[in-house]
């Protein structure tokens, strides 16, 4: 799978989708997932819907071939929680619910998934208490994420806004969260657009 990867590394979703599924595996199935998924922030948003769904398939179907497949649930995770945003009140709640299990899935099958924590600090920090979100769960997956892989500006960069999001009043920690990212290096594709999204978010903090 290293050369698909390393087309999706260079943003170059569709040799990466096509890569990946002329593997006929699961890992194969993960990884059209992977960019899919990646590759619906570079559409516009009429599009995205589409291309979330199939991410959804493509993980759906590695689950399929490997069901102690970490990174499949992940993805399948990853997936439904950008779809939530296109569903009405009703299937939004079942998606997040989803979202959430297939988040305690991977980090059950792979404790040291930061990513997971990640996604599940996002969850936490966007699903309201009635559908039993916990905004004081946030910092602690965020923070657990950072711990595990710390030269990830995405992992400061989605902590951020996060806490933005959670409550405005947590200007000054995100500012800290973001200029600790914005001298992280940035080695691939998807990096280097988290590194110019950190630093306008923190630019615009600042003002």
């Amino acid at each position: 799978m290293e050369d698909g990867q390393s087309l999706l590394d260079k943003g170059d979703v569709k040799g990466a989708v096509d890569a990946a599924l002329a593997h006929a595996g699961p890992e194969g199935f993960v990884l059209a997932a992977k960019a899919t998924t990646l590759g619906a922030a570079l559409v516009s948003e009429e599009q995205q819907k589409a291309l979330l769904e199939k991410s959804l398939m493509y993980a759906q179907k590695a689950i399929e071939l490997n069901a102690n497949s970490a990174e499949a649930y992940f993805e399948r995770a990853r997936a439904g929680a950008q779809l939530m945003p296109f569903k009405g009140i009703f299937d939004g709640l079942a998606l997040a619910s989803e979202v959430k299990s297939d988040l305690g899935r991977t980090i059950e099958l792979n404790p040291r998934h930061a990513a997971a924590y990640v996604a599940l600090g996002q969850w936490n920090a966007e699903v309201s208490l009635f559908a039993g979100g916990n905004k004081a769960q946030v910092q602690p997956n965020f923070e657990k994420a950072i711990q595990l892989e710390p030269q990830m500006v995405k992992h400061r960069l989605e902590y951020a806004q996060a806490l933005m999001k959670v409550n405005r009043r947590n200007k000054p920690s995100a500012v800290a969260v973001l200029e600790r990212a914005v001298v992280l290096p940035a080695r691939t594709f998807w990096e280097q657009r988290d590194l110019e999204a950190a630093r306008r978010l923190l630019a615009e903090l600042k003002r």
